[in-house]
């Protein structure tokens, strides 16, 4: 198999790889706390919205390009080997709920915002008592009309001064995905009570927190019981995101690597033109391509969807 860029995917990363230079000066700086690390974040989203790399996978009748998860992987990697923050990821894991699952004037009144960086959402699933076991969750909706009102607890609430969250709740036909807002239509607070934040070892600028929920308003999405199936393809977009990450991180090493020892003298001699350190070089390049080399293939695997095999191959090779 030829995991080359086609002239057409070529193309594409020396135009997104020219604007990447033109629009951001150097890796992104190493934020301490959450508040400096979301105001450049939704900056950063607008300034990638208004380059047209939003969204890309997206219908066009949502504002997006209708090209393949590929042109995304492109975009990731080019991003992770900069260092430079990822606007994509969090964008497709969030919005492609609504856009498989969501009614469609939940997908006309919540994804251009989302899309445009005017909205910031984040997902809360796991509890006190159950984490990656969500049939083990105990938070419950009770209809309220149209709408429910949700009770609960969510252990590990990651960014929780975002405007929406993805949350998981127990209802009478079962487990039931919901998006809650931070805001009522009407303009008051729901009823989402920050209980403390984690006090973490890294990613700090990253807020995590235990919030309640005492009757948060919640509208469903999706079909009621069916809340595992309606996040699983956002989980699957997030597993290939963490791939692309990784493999992007990775590449971003190398090439630090490579560069200081270039540079880096001992012993009378450039660390570059040393045995053993040519060696590791040497390995740690070879981990990264062949890094590369699997996310293609997941991501490739995502285009081919409709082929049985390769829909067989994402699901296990993503889980693994």
């Amino acid at each position: 198999m030829d995991f080359a860029d086609t002239p057409e995917h070529a193309r594409f990363r020396a135009e997104f790889r020219a604007w990447l230079a033109d629009n951001h000066t150097g890796p992104t700086p190493d934020f301490r706390d959450s508040a400096t690390e979301q105001a450049f974040r939704m900056t950063w989203h607008r300034t990638m919205y208004d380059g047209g790399w939003l969204g890309l996978s997206w219908p066009r009748a949502y504002g997006g390009r209708e090209l393949s998860p590929l042109f995304e992987a492109i975009i990731n990697e080019e991003l992770g080997e900069a260092g430079v923050l990822n606007a994509v990821g969090p964008l497709n894991w969030l919005g492609r709920a609504i856009l498989l699952f969501g009614t469609e004037e939940q997908r006309q009144r919540y994804l251009a915002p989302l899309l445009r960086g005017e909205t910031q959402w984040c997902q809360g699933f796991s509890e006190p008592g159950a984490g990656s076991d969500l049939a083990g969750l105990s938070t419950y909706g009770e209809l309220d009309g149209d709408t429910y009102l949700l009770t609960g607890q969510k252990w590990f609430c990651s960014a929780p001064m975002c405007d929406a969250f993805l949350v998981l709740a127990q209802t009478p036909g079962g487990l039931t995905c919901f998006l809650m807002p931070r805001v009522l239509p009407d303009g008051t607070l729901n009823r989402f009570h920050i209980q403390r934040l984690k006090d973490k070892l890294g990613n700090r600028s990253n807020a995590s927190a235990e919030v309640e929920l005492v009757d948060a308003w919640a509208e469903m999405v999706g079909e009621e019981g069916r809340g595992v199936r309606t996040i699983i393809e956002m989980v699957n977009h997030t597993r290939l995101d963490c791939v692309i990450g990784s493999a992007s991180l990775m590449r971003q090493a190398v090439a630090q690597a490579t560069h200081h020892t270039a540079h880096r003298s001992a012993f009378g001699k450039l660390l570059s033109e040393q045995p053993l350190m040519v060696n590791v070089l040497a390995d740690i390049a070879v981990e990264s391509e062949a890094t590369t080399i699997l996310m293609m293939r997941l991501a490739g695997a995502f285009d081919r969807a409709s082929d049985t095999r390769e829909a067989h191959f994402r699901r296990l090779a993503l889980a693994v």
